[in-house]
């Protein structure tokens, strides 16, 4: 009775959602990836509830600090090039009403049979909300990539989020955990599994995805790689392509005869992978940072970057600061005696790049900053 019932029901509620989606992205009024979810959480009903009863599939949730889009990518990729269908939140858009916007959105692609897997991106301060909302009688995976500092203004300390994590397992009778070692792994509650990347199948698979060249995406990678033998899930290594990257992480662009290579840097961890990244041939360093929802209010994270490490890579560098943070940036660079220009305004950044013919820019950017980015670069005429 509660599949007929929430069959009919979802369908017209998925047809209307999709039709005010299609409208939004017709009158370049957003992209409409998130409006179906927030109209759902605006009802009295808990759809993300009764999607979750729908749909009998297996739950795969993907949370940290850092990875969380690539890795969710990459698992999609797999599992798509081994012949299993997915529904996933490949936006990005990784909060309740973004998870609750990929089903509604997807559901008539699967009113009928239920895909093999359900893979979900989720902010970390979101996980204890999704999973409170997941049925008791069914069994989820959680992959825990990585926790490190991040704007205390959204998630609070680190192991008061672990313990809030902890405390939504409580009513389950099964579920799979997959962490890494690290300073925190002591404080989750077990049993979980430890990612593991120490076989000869996943070096030629790190090969194949063509991922040498990066160790923050060999290391969520293990959890992939862990998670599928856990679960019983053939993938053909040898078949498989390699990897391409989401756009904003390391990607190249050209625009206006200006060679971009766009990195996602929203908090000290990423901030420090990135400058590692440096190449010694780049020139212009443009550090783009907002202070928008998605990146939070809390800028003291700043202060928790590798100061050593970010004065190393800047030395002898062109550097230039941009966006509504841009002020308090260009004042840790000051503090640091680090030669910087703060322009504040993108547009005049990048016009002045491209009318001194520089050949190369590196952008560090947050989260709202890359997705501008992104979207700037997409739409000029010019890259």
């Amino acid at each position: 009775m509660f599949k007929t019932f929430s069959k009919i029901h979802l369908s017209i509620i998925s047809f209307f959602l999709i039709k005010i989606s299609y409208l939004l992205k017709f009158f370049k009024l957003g992209n409409g990836s998130t409006l179906p979810g927030l109209l759902l959480q605006k009802l009295p009903l808990n759809y993300l509830s009764i999607y979750f009863k729908y749909f009998d599939s297996k739950y795969i949730f993907i949370t940290g600090t850092n990875g969380k889009t690539s890795t969710t990518a990459l698992l999609n990729q797999l599992l798509l090039e081994s012949g299993y269908t997915v529904l996933s939140n490949l936006t990005g858009s990784n909060l309740k009403r973004g998870i609750l916007s990929a089903f509604s959105l997807g559901f008539n692609s699967y009113k009928r049979h239920s895909p093999n897997f359900c893979v979900f991106e989720v902010d970390e301060a979101s996980v204890p909300g999704i999973i409170e909302s997941f049925p008791k009688d069914k069994v989820f995976s959680l992959l825990v990539l990585n926790l490190s500092r991040d704007q205390l203004d959204r998630y609070g300390e680190i192991d008061i989020l672990v313990d809030k994590i902890n405390d939504s397992f409580k009513d389950f009778i099964k579920y799979n955990l997959f962490l890494k070692k690290d300073n925190y792994t002591a404080n989750f509650n077990e049993p979980y599994f430890l990612a593991n990347k120490d076989s000869g199948e996943f070096k030629k698979a790190c090969v194949k995805l063509r991922l040498l060249t990066k160790d923050h995406l060999i290391e969520n990678f293990s959890f992939i790689f862990t998670l599928l033998k856990e679960l019983k899930v053939f993938v053909n290594y040898e078949k498989i392509t390699p990897f391409k990257q989401v756009p904003g992480r390391g990607n190249n662009y050209y625009f206006n005869g200006v060679k971009v290579n766009l990195n996602l840097t929203k908090n000290p961890a990423s901030f420090n992978i990135n400058l590692k990244q440096l190449p010694v041939e780049s020139e212009n360093i443009l550090i783009y940072m907002n202070d928008n929802i998605p990146d939070g209010h809390d800028v003291s994270w700043f202060y928790d970057i590798d100061y050593e490490l970010l004065k190393e890579a800047l030395k002898g560098k062109n550097t230039y600061v941009a966006g509504s943070r841009s002020t308090d940036f260009f004042n840790l660079l000051n503090i640091l005696g680090i030669p910087a220009f703060n322009y504040s305004n993108l547009n005049n950044t990048l016009l002045f790049c491209s009318s001194w013919g520089f050949k190369d820019l590196y952008i560090l950017s947050n989260y709202s900053a890359t997705r501008h980015l992104v979207k700037e670069f997409a739409e000029n005429k010019n890259v």
